[in-house]
């Protein structure tokens, strides 16, 4: 080969790793690995689609009367029933042992609640209508680049994956210098919707109102932007997490109920405050280019935490990267949420709430939707 040649395929080589490759080897090593542990949704919709089909047809056909959602619901709420997340162990078919509130019960309570704050009907029945089953979810592999926090790739694993097998994933793939965590996930917006089984009460009703809001936005421009923006996706997810919020907050009024302190805490707002501590101090050393220095930083913290009382298992660029596109979670900053809540206020109504959010992709976009309004 001359040496014309030589250079010329010297400078594709360099080229094609300039240009991107290494993402790509991401994806693909990721494929290779998670391939075994794969979770279909295909496999999933084919199950379970009639039980969501069945749950609409009672809907439409023969839906609890009020009264009796009422009292069941006091009954559920109020029973604080010591409930457990889903484990390897859990399976589709186990009965919730988390009170006696039945799927139409709860399809109920949460499709009257959305209504009351205004989202969109035709006729009496929601749009989309109310629509999840019970069974385990999925696990979600989730890498971040080392050098800053990004949720650059991910992909959904079987619900039963065990910790070894997670931590194998993990390291295999940290091999490639990004930073990977096998994360549990509190549902997914298939349709229907997955909701864990033997969850909390009032974690039960606000996964189901939170997906149900990824379906609201599934065809808007940001339910569109969510797998390709990182500010679309925290968009999405926070506007879900205030939804679940207000649903569950006026499910819990109308039924006369009280959450138990633990649920009405909504998991710690001592935890909160100090992972976003945590986020600011790692994003100022990735900053200054200091990987080392920000992951010991984390592996720091995640001991104290763990001497607390918090069982967080690993702590890394990627756990951030998850954990902080939701309304109370480890987001360098409170914007988007204190955004959407002024978006929410200034709406008339939960439709024109997701109206508006649904059309913005960005969080320059979702400012001026909140300035415009103000303006106004």
């Amino acid at each position: 080969m001359g040496w014309m040649a030589r250079a010329a395929l010297l400078a594709i080589v360099v080229l094609s790793l300039l240009t991107g490759s290494r993402p790509d080897l991401v994806q693909r090593r990721m494929d290779q690995l998670a391939a075994p542990y794969a979770w279909s949704a295909i496999a999933w919709e084919a199950t379970y689609l009639p039980t969501g089909v069945g749950l609409l047809i009672g809907q439409v056909a023969s839906s609890p009367p009020s009264g009796l959602v009422q009292s069941d619901l006091r009954a559920y709420l109020d029973g604080s029933p010591d409930c457990g997340t889903h484990n390897a162990d859990s399976t589709a078919e186990a009965p919730s042992t988390c009170g006696a509130a039945s799927a139409p019960t709860l399809a109920r309570a949460v499709g009257d609640a959305l209504r009351d704050s205004g989202a969109s009907t035709i006729g009496d029945l929601l749009v989309p209508p109310v629509l999840f089953t019970e069974a385990v979810p999925p696990r979600l592999l989730v890498i971040s680049p080392r050098d800053r926090i990004e949720l650059t790739h991910s992909v959904l694993l079987r619900g039963d994956v065990s910790l070894a097998e997670a931590e194998s994933l993990e390291r295999s793939m940290e091999q490639l210098d990004v930073s990977a965590l096998v994360v549990d996930i509190g549902g997914i917006s298939t349709y229907p919707a997955l909701i864990p089984p033997n969850g909390a009460p009032a974690s039960t009703l606000g996964t189901i109102a939170h997906e149900w809001t990824h379906a609201a936005l599934f065809l808007s421009p940001l339910g569109r932007a969510y797998g390709s923006s990182p500010d679309a996706r925290a968009i999405n997810e926070t506007a879900a997490d205030l939804v679940a919020q207000e649903v569950v907050a006026r499910i819990v009024e109308d039924a006369g109920a009280e959450l138990p302190q633990q649920e009405a805490d909504n998991g710690g707002r001592e935890l909160r405050d100090t992972m976003r501590r945590i986020r600011v101090t790692v994003d100022a050393l990735l900053a200054e280019r200091k990987v080392p220095e920000a992951e010991a930083t984390m592996e720091a913290e995640r001991q104290t935490l763990v001497d607390h009382g918090f069982l967080i298992r690993r702590l890394n660029q990627a756990y951030f990267a998850f954990h902080g596109n939701y309304a109370e979670g480890p987001a360098p900053s409170t914007e988007v949420p204190d955004l959407l809540r002024a978006l929410r206020a200034q709406a008339a109504s939960l439709n024109e709430f997701l109206d508006r959010i649904g059309r913005t992709t960005s969080l320059d976009e979702l400012r001026r939707e909140v300035a415009q309004r103000g303006a106004s």
